[in-house]
């Protein structure tokens, strides 16, 4: 089986418009058409070749500016978080990165991705990254949550463009009332939270725990989304200025550039 690793040494070189276009386009060849364990080097991930992000993330060109993060800010023992995990792509780089001595905890309330973040975490043996099939949000309870037939898409907001949406209930907490409670530990390094419009809910439920621990954030921006779910990123930056953040891009790009663009992570970082 050839490694993910491998391949990024042969393709990383290749920096030229179409690559990305043209390793999807041979995927069959390569990877094959059904979902299994791809080697990534340092663990084991359940992809779908079928998928584009999927099988980007095995070639090595997904993700990389927040990757870029990790490398810098997340350390051996640290203990991180992962809202809205997806297959856990990022969450099992955080493994890697804060070793057996750390924690990661992965929010992710769609149950499809969650079959493929267990199998890799079987196979990788990183039984420090523990699952949590639930939503973050602002109260405790349950909220409606809908299941797009793309991956990564599902979402907790309840009116959107979305199409072929099938509805299930998933229950929610706040984080800070899970570190009151004790099961997440109080001193967190990072938080990275892509929930598809749900952004301020998260961080309502978590202000006390940003006002005390002050993690590092990486939060995705999509103002479509948030505009279905009444916010804006406006909104959000001043919820993360008032808590004593300073807000870039995950390129350390200035703040105003976010004018123009649609979707995009932002890194938030204590003051």
């Amino acid at each position: 089986m050839i490694s993910s690793n491998v391949v990024k040494a042969i393709s990383s070189p290749l920096k030229f418009r179409g690559i990305p276009r043209l390793l999807f386009a041979t995927r069959r060849w390569f990877l094959g058409t059904d979902p299994r364990l791809f080697d990534m080097g340092a663990f084991q991930m359940m992809l779908d070749p079928s998928d584009y992000f999927q099988c980007m993330m095995f070639y090595g060109r997904y993700g990389l500016d927040i990757l870029r993060i990790f490398e810098k800010h997340v350390h051996p023992g640290d203990t991180v978080l992962d809202i809205g995990a997806h297959i856990g792509f990022f969450a099992l780089h955080l493994g890697n990165a804060v070793g057996r001595c750390g924690h990661v905890y992965a929010f992710e309330p769609d149950p499809r991705p969650v079959e493929y973040l267990k199998a890799s975490l079987a196979a990788s043996e990183m039984d420090w990254v523990q699952i949590r099939p639930i939503a973050i949000a602002a109260k405790e309870g349950t909220i409606p949550f809908f299941l797009s037939p793309v991956l990564g898409w599902s979402t907790g907001v309840k009116v959107t463009h979305l199409t072929g949406l099938r509805k299930i209930i998933v229950p929610t907490i706040p984080l800070d009332l899970m570190v009151e409670r004790g099961e997440i530990p109080d001193k967190i390094r990072l938080i990275k939270i892509d929930v598809e419009g749900f952004e301020m809910e998260v961080l309502l439920g978590l202000q006390k725990t940003l006002e005390t621990a002050q993690p590092i954030l990486i939060v995705e921006i999509n103002s479509g989304m948030l505009a279905y779910q009444g916010s804006s990123p406006a909104e959000l930056f001043r919820l993360l200025t008032s808590l004593g953040y300073r807000i870039f891009t995950t390129q350390l790009s200035p703040l105003s550039h976010l004018a123009t663009q649609e979707t995009i992570d932002v890194l938030c970082v204590p003051r």
